[in-house]
């Protein structure tokens, strides 16, 4: 949040560079972009704002007060002017113009991620949704994907104010389905610039005995299923990090399992490792041209992933755990939002979390 009071403007005159009143050190704290505030600039897409500034007086205040700045608005940014004019500034209060009386009004910066689209699947659940909800909060337009249509549009309600969550059902296993997902996600919003990987299944259990359809459950949704979305989301992120923000993402839900093997997670940890050699071979093929792979390996974290296993493995599984204080799925988003915010030049290649108490 920025709040900049008592910043002058010559009365009678508005084509003075507004910005050049707010402190750069409040700038960089509140991260806001400097080429908006330089002449010739437009302002970014969705920065909220209810700019007041005064004819006869002074000075004009901000504080919060949260209206949306329109494309019609941000027109007013642009040009050999310096700042906006009576005629172009056009909040969607009709507050380019105040007249005589003093006013504080709202800057609230924009999000890091406005203007960009992200794509997360495994989003009905747990990690899936956090991420979504964190990466909407950001600024972002999410495609929320995940078989279960109804948690989807229930994610999509509970969505920040003024966020986008457009829902999606789809089954990643499928590649015909994947490949019509990306498209229309693409098509829907016109671009792609993250892609979250986070469906996935973890059924443990000893190997010798072990029911074979489980193996092919995980190595179609763990192994194939993020095969085939980054295969078909790569040309637009490919295409998205030659844009204005310089860079695109892919990041992909390992487990601190792709790390560690341990007994009876056999067949579960041979795809996170998986996960985790195909997405250093990615990002050693794209980073150049500028498209970062994260990889994210949590450990015990509270999410209905566990719930899918056999009576017996929960019984292990709660031994093992018991006493302990996991992770909530928002920690793990938050790692997902950091390496997605950092500046373009800065790639977070491997996150491993766990929590304080977990030994291995």
């Amino acid at each position: 949040m920025l709040v900049v009071s008592d910043v002058s403007c010559l009365a009678g005159r508005y084509h003075h560079d507004f910005a050049a009143h707010i402190p750069r050190r409040a700038i960089r704290e509140c991260r806001l972009l400097w080429l908006w505030l330089r002449p010739s600039r437009p302002a970014p897409t969705g920065i909220v704002a209810d700019l007041g500034y005064c004819s006869d007086r002074p000075e004009a205040r901000v504080r919060e007060r949260g209206t949306r700045i329109s494309s019609a608005t941000r027109e007013g940014f642009t040009g050999s002017g310096y700042g906006p004019t009576p005629a172009k500034c056009r909040c969607l209060r009709d507050c380019a113009m105040l007249g005589p009386k003093r006013r504080e009004e709202t800057i609230r910066m924009a999000g890091a991620l406005e203007g960009t689209v992200a794509l997360v699947t495994g989003a009905s659940s747990g990690i899936g949704e956090s991420t979504t909800l964190a990466l909407a909060a950001e600024g972002a337009a999410v495609v929320a994907a995940a078989r279960r249509l109804d948690r989807l549009e229930a994610l999509a309600a509970r969505a920040p104010a003024g966020a986008r969550v457009v829902p999606l059902q789809v089954d990643v296993a499928d590649e015909a389905q994947v490949r019509a997902m990306v498209d229309n996600a693409v098509r829907d919003l016109g671009r792609l610039d993250i892609l979250v990987n986070n469906a996935g299944v973890m059924l443990l259990g000893t190997i010798e005995g072990a029911p074979t359809e489980e193996w092919r459950r995980m190595v179609n949704l763990n192994l194939l299923g993020l095969f085939y979305c980054t295969h078909a989301a790569l040309p637009h992120l490919l295409s998205a990090a030659q844009g204005p923000r310089r860079v695109a993402d892919v990041v992909n839900l390992s487990s601190v399992a792709g790390r560690v093997a341990r007994l009876n997670n056999g067949v579960y940890a041979a795809t996170k490792f998986g996960v985790v050699a195909f997405s250093e071979s990615l990002r050693q093929e794209v980073t150049e041209r500028h498209v970062r792979v994260t990889v994210v390996e949590p450990g015990a974290t509270m999410t209905e992933l566990a719930t899918h296993n056999r009576p017996e493995v929960l019984e292990e599984m709660a031994r093992t755990f018991t006493g302990m204080e996991m992770m909530k799925s928002e920690d793990i988003a938050a790692a997902v939002r950091f390496a997605v915010t950092q500046p373009w030049n800065v790639a977070v290649n491997e996150i491993l979390i766990r929590p304080t108490e977990q030994l291995r």
